[in-house]
């Protein structure tokens, strides 16, 4: 599996240079318990969902061929829950309803690739 993040990521972790280094180690594959990424959805039947990197770091999603498309990264799964709620009311901003794919399609125009 791939991973793409789009050109404003949705983050609890304040400081840049903390941020920067959790980027390198997703892009690495190195696993880091404590971080959990909130992306589009794999199955396309959810709206968002998160997963620990962990999880994502096994056999099954390492074979996907798919990219997995990053909204936000956070420490823990609750701060990724409480980031939830800011994307849904961009989200609600930008495109006035609850449309995930229409979000992530114009935050995917300037889409870097891990």
């Amino acid at each position: 599996m791939r991973f793409r993040y789009t050109d404003n990521l949705y983050t609890d972790i304040a400081e840049e240079k903390a941020f920067q280094k959790k980027l390198k180690t997703l892009a690495r594959k190195k696993p880091d318990p404590r971080l959990f990424l909130i992306t589009y959805p794999l199955s396309g039947n959810n709206l968002l969902e998160i997963y620990s990197e962990l999880e994502i770091l096994q056999p099954y999603y390492r074979k996907q061929k798919k990219y997995l498309n990053i909204l936000g990264i956070a420490s823990s799964r609750d701060a990724a829950k409480k980031l939830i709620p800011d994307i849904l009311n961009d989200m609600m901003t930008e495109c006035g309803s609850i449309d995930i794919k229409s979000f992530v399609k114009s935050h995917m125009s300037k889409t870097d690739e891990l």
